[in-house]
């Protein structure tokens, strides 16, 4: 929700910027390692994959849309990202193994976790915006 409300007041490269200062001090806080790096890695991914298409049609005042096309940009987005880049690294560097195939791993797991969370975020993003709307260089 930060890096959305941070693109309505910097616009795009600022909400950009955003979901990367966020992902380094996470990942500088947690001291995870080679995981963190991956892990906070594809949180970024995440956040832009979602404040991309939202800010275009916020912006464009279809807010039904901006939800719809954020919440899918990040589930196709994501569900890609783990099934070709993030699961195969954290098997093949941190050994991590699922009882379960890759595929199975991200129609059950990654997509719904995905819906769920832009529809989280898209929630409280419409509830507090009105709020801070006029204030900090919110337009």
């Amino acid at each position: 929700m930060v890096t959305i409300i941070g693109t309505f007041a910097y616009g795009p490269v600022g909400g950009i910027l955003i979901a990367f200062i966020k992902g380094i001090v996470h990942w500088l806080i947690t001291g995870s390692g080679v995981a963190g790096i991956i892990g906070d890695g594809a949180s970024i991914v995440g956040a832009i994959a979602l404040l991309l298409p939202f800010n275009y049609f916020w912006q464009k005042n279809k807010k039904v849309m901006a939800v719809v096309m954020g919440t899918l940009s990040l589930t196709v987005i994501m569900s890609l990202l783990n099934y070709f880049v993030v699961m195969p690294l954290y098997m093949g560097v941190v050994g991590m193994q699922l009882n379960m195939s890759l595929a199975t791993y991200v129609a059950t797991g990654v997509v719904p976790f995905n819906v769920v969370k832009a529809l989280i975020i898209s929630a409280g993003v419409i509830v507090v915006y009105p709020r801070l709307k006029g204030h900090f260089f919110i337009k």
